[in-house]
């Protein structure tokens, strides 16, 4: 253990250790994280995809307002499908108001 400290790193958690040690212990010798499961996404990448070709002047407010989402959550789909965000500028805010009334 003091050697794979030593090797590794010089401050180690003890929680760190003690998960290190319980894992060696069942015989897993390796220091490679193991893949986690994670939650379903609820969105469905093809769909924003589609929604952004479709409509480029789409904001993840607007869509996240759709589908129920977290803009943010929908801001970092959009980045992992190569989108780029754009502010939304002040005149077109402005105008989205004018044209509301």
């Amino acid at each position: 253990m003091c050697g794979v400290w030593k090797r590794y790193c010089k401050c180690v958690c003890v929680c760190t250790c003690q998960r290190w040690y319980s894992k060696f212990r069942s015989g897993d010798l390796s220091l490679q994280k193991s893949d986690r499961s994670r939650r379903p996404s609820k969105i469905d990448n093809d769909v924003l995809r589609s929604m952004l070709e479709n409509n480029s002047h789409l904001t993840s407010q607007e869509i996240a307002e759709e589908s129920g989402i977290h803009h943010t959550t929908v801001g970092d789909h959009i980045k992992s499908l190569g989108f780029v965000l754009r502010a939304v500028s002040m005149v077109n805010t402005f105008e989205k108001s004018i044209l509301s009334f």
